[in-house]
């Protein structure tokens, strides 16, 4: 692995656990609004939207906020992570519903059945995704976190390629990926390998920066 993005992980842990608690809060509730106005310009051009996001682990970018705010519109539906041997699936998750701890300490839906099951989890949904052009399909939007960005859209990931995985299975489809982390865990340049997928967006507490 190479040990230039080693020690850029190492730093930016660093980074983000150097903030304070209530920063962390702060700068999380901030991005949430700025996420809010923008999903309800979009929520107004489009019948509805696939919200793909994350249960966030100790230092990262909370988007609960917007998942409790947002629960109660019914042209949106959001979908969270579970890890599993070949990669992560996402699942429908309502206000309501209860998590658990899974894998690597994530908070996971408990409800995993297939009919909660996310278009883009779906080989053949995703296969008619990547072939249809229809008009009143959902946005997809996945929100994606990490130890770092680039301005660029690079990002850094903890190392497992759980994320580029899914992002490159999805490639085809309609879909948007928006890396989401703290003004903190910017920097200028990720060494990125073939692999790696990049953001086509990166939001901060400062801002949309790409």
């Amino acid at each position: 692995m190479n040990e230039i993005n080693q020690r850029l992980r190492k730093e930016m842990k660093q980074r983000r656990l150097s903030m304070t608690e209530e920063k962390r809060r702060e700068a999380s509730e901030q991005i949430c609004l700025q996420l809010y106005e923008l999903l309800s310009e979009m929520i107004c051009q489009k019948q509805s939207l696939d919200l793909y996001l994350y249960y966030p682990l100790i230092g990262e970018v909370s988007l609960l906020p917007l998942y409790f705010r947002l629960s109660g519109d019914s042209r949106i539906r959001f979908f969270f992570p579970v890890t599993k041997k070949e990669g992560i699936v996402f699942y429908r998750a309502q206000a309501a519903d209860p998590f658990r701890e899974g894998s690597f300490h994530v908070m996971e839906p408990v409800h995993q059945n297939n009919d909660r099951l996310a278009p883009l989890s779906d080989p053949k949904k995703r296969m008619q995704m990547a072939d249809s052009s229809k008009e009143n399909e959902p946005a997809s939007l996945i929100f994606v976190p990490g130890l770092a960005f680039s301005k660029k859209g690079r990002r850094l990931g903890y190392g497992g390629g759980y994320y580029d995985r899914f992002l490159s299975e999805t490639l085809f489809c309609k879909r948007t990926s928006i890396g989401v982390c703290f003004s903190v865990q910017l920097t200028e340049e990720i060494v990125s390998f073939s692999w790696d997928m990049e953001m086509d967006h990166v939001v901060t507490e400062e801002g949309v920066i790409l």
